[in-house]
């Protein structure tokens, strides 16, 4: 059954493990993007996209991790069973704004953080 719908504000429960690497994301907050087409009633996927103030307190070794395995670190899937309702703490320009930050702030030193990188 799906709980949630577009652009609905969510945050990951508490203990929730990184689908790819493991790591705890309890407690990450965005908004629903999409809702995986091929989800079954009981394992409804969603893709959150996280807000700003995630974004500003991630990991920058899971960013450049992220980068250099080719994923996304603006978003993520998640199950349902994951995710719980939250009240929206910006806006879709803070999260445009804050991308473009990260991004900025990061690309004179990819090569070499990634070469750091674990």
């Amino acid at each position: 059954m799906i709980n949630f719908h577009l652009h609905d504000s969510v945050k990951v429960k508490a203990g929730t493990a990184d689908p790819d690497f493991g790591n705890d994301i309890g407690g990450w907050q965005g908004r629903i993007k999409e809702i995986d087409p091929e989800s079954d009633e009981e394992h409804v996927i969603y893709l959150v996209a996280w807000d700003s103030l995630t974004l500003q307190v991630m990991d920058l070794p899971l960013i450049v991790r992220s980068e250099n395995e080719g994923l996304s670190w603006t978003e993520m899937y998640l199950f349902d069973s994951d995710v719980e309702p939250a009240a929206p703490r910006d806006t879709t320009e803070d999260v445009i704004r804050t991308e473009k930050e990260l991004q900025q702030a990061y690309r004179e030193n990819w090569q070499s953080l990634k070469n750091k990188a674990v």
